[in-house]
């Protein structure tokens, strides 16, 4: 019985010293998903606004309400509002 808890204390201590280095490494990866998350949704923002053509523009905004949200969205980055058909 000895043989078998000094295995699991040896453990159970060493995962306590542990600690702090793994919170450091989770609050990493915390943090990267956080930046890459922030760069697709600008890079999202910057195509919904600016980066698609009038002929795609036309296509996915046909209906007054999806216009209406495209301008909710893009109306202070934008300088122009395509015309719906």
């Amino acid at each position: 019985m000895k043989m078998t808890a000094l295995p699991i204390a040896v453990c159970l201590l060493a995962g306590c010293t542990m600690s702090p280095q793994v919170n450091e490494i989770s609050q990493e990866y915390v943090d990267a998903r956080r930046s890459l998350h922030n760069d697709l949704t600008d890079l999202a923002d910057a195509w919904l606004c600016r980066g698609m053509s009038i002929y795609e523009w036309r296509r996915r905004f046909n209906t007054p309400e999806k216009v209406s949200g495209w301008k909710a969205i893009c109306a202070d980055s934008s300088d122009f509002v395509p015309q719906t058909p």
